[in-house]
């Protein structure tokens, strides 16, 4: 097998600096203490252009101080390499707009999985798995623009999961957390072997070669401790008489423990999990219905989970919230404002939320609103065109900073093209 290759433009990390203990987080607000929550604005927003015509097919974003990572994966394929897939590109931007030179991934990597996680303190990083060429995991890391490495950095060994080959996947990280990252995934079974038994070989192809690309049956969480070992927690699937052909998935994490969601035969499951496989809980039903995406975030303790729900078939979508308390009891499921794919972070004094409104096939456009958890999000404006095609908002947030990446489509750029600035949130 080929070694995984990673090439980046970018100078070396200098130590980081000191910090004080953060001050406790205020709660979640409840129906009764809600405020309308305050429109966003754009700020210094850049297109990451990439080189590359393949189609778009996701984009994600981490933050730092005061500085984005974007992540977005475009169709792709190598001749040299012999492979065909999704190929992940990687940017850094700060605060005033100015763009540092884009990541360069070798082709040897091609990975269909790659997370932009924000790992800690200043750090930023990717979870990159590399299933096209060596099947293994690997937590790459940036020192802060503009002090960067040139590098990717890898952080621990490379792991691949015992008998397993994910198929989608979402990572997250927290300041605090004896994580360094963790991730749900989607995935699938090797019938007990491992990766390397599987691959094609010079005496012929063993029978397992094929399970390398099947379908997701399987649901896992992956952890990466700050010491020690990585570990694997398959994750029972509920027992349902019809299966979604795609589950989307979200976590979250904070200083003691996380959560995790995905949608799953016309229903939201939630999960628990903390430092250690053994900490991992079984999901449990938490809605039904016609229900979109989930998404969540983590503030002292605290879960707040948001998805589009309608329903019929024929009806728009609206968004959803079910608050979680730190002892994991669910407040009163609260319907929103109109729109779906949605997306969630948190800040030093609340919560940022991008979603998506429009039609969901030709006309779309991206709202955004920094939000106690519970208040009103109608005064969130359109922050672009009605007229256009802008989808998929992704945001992060560092301390009250908040960042957005989407993706916008046009008879111009069929294959789409990705965006992000900065969130200006007045409270």
């Amino acid at each position: 097998m080929r070694a995984l290759c990673f090439v980046v433009l970018s100078a070396c990390g200098s130590a980081p600096r000191a910090t004080t203990p953060a001050a406790p987080l205020p709660p979640i607000a409840t129906a009764a203490s809600a405020a309308p929550a305050s429109p966003c604005a754009l700020a210094n927003a850049t297109e990451l252009a990439d080189g590359d015509t393949g189609a778009l097919l996701g984009s994600r974003i981490a933050a730092a101080g005061d500085v984005a990572l974007a992540e977005w994966e475009r169709q792709g394929t190598d001749e040299t390499e012999g492979w065909s897939g999704a190929k992940p590109h990687f940017a850094l931007v700060d605060a005033s707009g100015a763009r540092q030179a884009p990541v360069s991934v070798s082709s040897a990597v091609a990975a269909p999985n790659a997370v932009a996680a924000p790992l800690g303190g200043r750090a930023l990083g990717s979870l990159v798995y590399g299933a096209h060429i060596d099947w293994f995991f690997s937590l790459a890391t940036f020192a802060t623009f503009p002090e960067s490495s040139g590098f990717f950095e890898p952080r621990g060994a490379r792991y691949e999961p015992p008998s397993y080959v994910p198929n989608t996947m979402e990572a997250a990280s927290a300041d605090g957390s004896p994580l360094l990252a963790v991730a749900i995934t989607t995935g699938h079974d090797l019938g007990g072997k491992r990766v390397d038994d599987c691959m094609e070989t010079a005496t012929g192809v063993p029978p397992c070669h094929s399970q390398l690309w099947g379908a997701a049956d399987e649901l896992a969480v992956i952890g990466f401790p700050k010491g020690g070992a990585p570990w694997t927690r398959p994750i029972p699937l509920p027992a349902a008489a019809t299966k979604d052909t795609d589950w989307p998935l979200a976590i979250a994490l904070d200083e003691a423990h996380g959560a995790y969601a995905f949608r799953y035969a016309g229903a939201m499951w939630l999960g628990w999990l903390g430092a250690s496989a053994a900490d991992v809980g079984a999901p449990t039903k938490i809605r039904e219905g016609r229900l979109g995406a989930p998404a969540m975030a983590m503030r002292g303790g605290e879960l707040l989970v948001v998805f589009a729900e309608r329903d019929t078939d024929d009806a728009p979508w609206h968004l959803v919230s079910m608050r979680f308390d730190a002892r994991h009891a669910a407040g009163p499921v609260r319907t929103l404002e109109r729109g779906f794919a949605p997306s969630l972070a948190a800040t030093t004094d609340g919560f940022v939320i991008a979603w998506m409104d429009g039609d969901a096939k030709s006309t779309g456009w991206i709202r955004a609103a920094s939000w106690d958890g519970a208040g009103s999000l109608a005064a969130a404006p359109a922050l672009t065109p009605t007229s256009g095609n802008a989808r998929d908002p992704e945001v992060a947030a560092s301390g009250a900073r908040a960042w957005i990446v989407w993706q916008e489509f046009s008879r111009a750029r069929r294959d789409g093209a990705v965006h992000l600035a900065s969130l200006v949130c007045p409270r």
